[in-house]
C-alpha cells in the first residue's frame, strides 16, 4: 500500500467531497465502503501518467528476441480430475 495516500468511507466522502478533491491534489484518496476500496480519486494528469506508463501485451513482447518464441506444452498433472461437463444432457 501506498503510504502517501489517504483513505476515507464512502460516507465521509459523500459528505465531503470538496474536501477529498482538494486533499486529491496532493495525493491519492482512496474510497471505502464496509472498509474495503472501492475507488480511488487523484489528479487526471496523474491518471494519464499511470496509462502512459503500462505497457500493452503486444508492445512489451515485441521486442522478444527470435529465441523467445518457442512451443511450450508442460505435461499435465494426471492426478488431478478432468474439468466437469455441465452441458451434457
Amino acid at each position: 500500500m501506498d503510504h502517501n495516500q489517504r483513505r476515507i468511507s464512502v460516507r465521509e466522502f459523500s459528505t465531503h467531497t470538496s474536501a477529498a478533491k482538494k486533499t486529491a491534489d496532493d495525493t491519492p484518496v482512496v474510497v471505502t465502503e464496509a472498509g474495503r476500496p472501492t475507488h480511488v480519486l487523484m489528479r487526471y494528469d496523474d491518471y494519464e501518467r499511470l496509462q502512459e506508463r503500462k505497457p500493452s501485451a503486444p508492445p512489451m513482447f515485441a521486442d522478444l528476441p527470435p529465441e523467445a518464441n518457442f512451443d511450450f506444452d508442460p505435461p499435465r498433472d494426471k492426478s488431478l480430475p478432468d474439468v466437469a461437463a455441465f452441458d451434457r444432457d
